[in-house]
């Protein structure tokens, strides 16, 4: 995977997931995205900058989100994604960030390793905001934990 910054779309593999969603009926856009999740959390080798990819578009989607990359992130029009994404994002997010994946160099080292840290820290808030509170959500919550909690589909 060549990488030439810390964005979540910077980097061949989640640009290519990007064109391939562009490129999809719209209506096979959610479960794309719901694959790349669950292959990084099952742990399927080299799949950690697409997800990372469907993490920030996940996350654009939240109330406190941000628009996905302008230049490399999806171009067509994302319909809403199913609100059980954002637990299957924090999941995938939370792999990549605690090191159980094979990540790039670029995204721990240097001042692109900051970039990247401060930036998954972003997302990891934005999607945490959105489960916390069950009025961004409509997700139940979980008796025990007291966050919204995905449902199955």
């Amino acid at each position: 995977m060549s990488t030439w910054g810390p964005g979540a779309f910077d980097n061949d593999d989640a640009a290519d997931f990007a064109w391939e969603l562009d490129e999809a009926p719209g209506e096979q856009r959610p479960d794309s995205i719901r694959a790349a999740l669950e292959a990084e959390i099952r742990g399927d080798e080299y799949v950690e900058a697409v997800a990372l990819g469907a993490v920030a578009i996940v996350a654009s989607q939240c109330p406190a989100g941000e628009p996905t990359d302008p230049v490399y992130g999806p171009n067509e029009q994302m319909p809403t994604l199913p609100l059980d994404l954002r637990l299957l994002a924090l999941q995938a997010l939370d792999r990549v960030i605690d090191g159980e994946a094979e990540v790039s160099p670029v995204w721990h080292e240097g001042d692109s390793g900051k970039q990247w840290r401060a930036s998954a820290g972003r997302l990891r808030s934005v999607l945490m905001a959105a489960l916390e509170d069950p009025r961004q959500t409509k997700l139940p919550l979980d008796e025990n934990t007291g966050f919204g909690r995905a449902t199955k589909r």
